[in-house]
């Protein structure tokens, strides 16, 4: 069994979805963000809220090479205050889900929209739950049963979905991200001919 691969956005849904995560989670709703790059990544990734007197400014992840991540993507530690007016040093602290949910509202559907925004824009992280590890999963246990029955599905276009029942060199299923990271297209894969 092949690995799923994984389609990139296009250039512009890349723009697309990079403004549309920055416009909600770069300020108004980091805890969310923050919350789901942490659940979904693990515990290697811990929150950080930047401080600002005695009030989190903005919450991000640590990632383990000690650079963070947020809306933005990867930050340095000088990047990471810099869209909210503060400068160096700034007043760090590592903080959890309940700490978020004790300065406002954090929703759990919040988190996991904001999960599968977060997968959508970088599925090459090492991620351990979300929308597109159940994605995945079910591509791969697909694959297993398509090699299994010989019957492979697929669609022409934006037609309805097709059982091929021949096989045609298949390599597996290609999986990509739709609707904001809550849905996934998905369609089988060919070996590449070495002619």
């Amino acid at each position: 069994m092949t690995p799923v691969t994984l389609l990139p956005l296009s250039r512009n849904d890349r723009k697309f979805y990079e403004e549309f995560c920055m416009g909600i989670y770069l300020k108004d709703s980091s805890c969310e963000f923050a919350a789901a790059l942490h659940l979904g990544l693990g515990l290697l990734y811990p929150m950080v809220a930047l401080m600002n007197e005695g009030q989190m400014r903005h919450v991000g992840i640590r990632e383990v090479d000690g650079m963070f991540r947020d809306a933005r993507g990867v930050a340095s530690l000088e990047e990471f205050g810099k869209p909210f007016g503060l400068k160096p040093p700034y007043n760090l602290r590592n903080v959890s889900l309940e700490d978020l949910r004790t300065e406002r509202i954090v929703l759990d559907e919040n988190i996991e929209r904001a999960l599968g925004m977060a997968q959508m824009l970088w599925p090459d992280l090492q991620w351990m739950q979300g929308p597109l590890c159940k994605a995945r999963s079910f591509v791969l246990e697909l694959e297993k049963l398509s090699r299994k029955h010989g019957v492979w599905v697929h669609s022409l276009g934006t037609s309805l979905p097709i059982l091929s029942l021949t096989q045609d060199g298949e390599e597996g299923y290609a999986l990509g991200s739709a609707l904001h990271g809550s849905s996934y297209c998905f369609n089988r894969r060919f070996a590449k001919n070495e002619e």
